[in-house]
């Protein structure tokens, strides 16, 4: 049986512990304190400053949590503690932190963009196409 508002909520909480962690530590530690949170396998320099590439583990098929995983690349420009955070959705591969119209919008905001499942570097192996579904794409934001 499928729980997407519980799904929902633990990404959203996963998610948003990436973001508390990293605006109580100071800038020198950021990288760090992302390395803490559960679900995260690693966390890389990004391109610019303050900018990170984060490699999440998550299950390929959600009907079956404990069966094959494969990592999803996140990315994160941290702009300042106290800035607001968007979070984009990247319909194919994410080249990096992508705010869109908002970026330019608001003064600095955080950006955190997740890369879809079955491109760029978040392809599952071995590579089951059974379960690059819509159902199972939405569930990566809620872990």
């Amino acid at each position: 049986m499928s729980h997407p508002p519980r799904l929902f909520a633990c990404l959203t909480i996963s998610m948003a512990a990436m973001v508390a962690l990293a605006q109580k530590a100071p800038q020198s530690d950021l990288r760090s304190r992302l390395q803490t949170v559960p679900g995260v396998v690693s966390v890389e320099a990004g391109k610019g400053e303050n900018s990170y590439v984060v490699m999440f583990d998550q299950p390929v098929d959600r009907l079956n949590p404990k069966g094959l995983r494969f990592q999803q690349r996140i990315f994160l420009r941290h702009a300042a503690f106290d800035r607001p955070v968007i979070l984009g959705t990247e319909g194919y591969e994410a080249g990096g932190p992508n705010g869109g119209e908002l970026d330019g919008m608001l003064d600095r905001p955080n950006l955190l963009t997740v890369e879809h499942r079955y491109f760029g570097a978040s392809v599952p192996k071995p590579l089951v196409w059974k379960h690059l579904t819509v159902k199972n794409a939405a569930a990566d934001m809620h872990r």
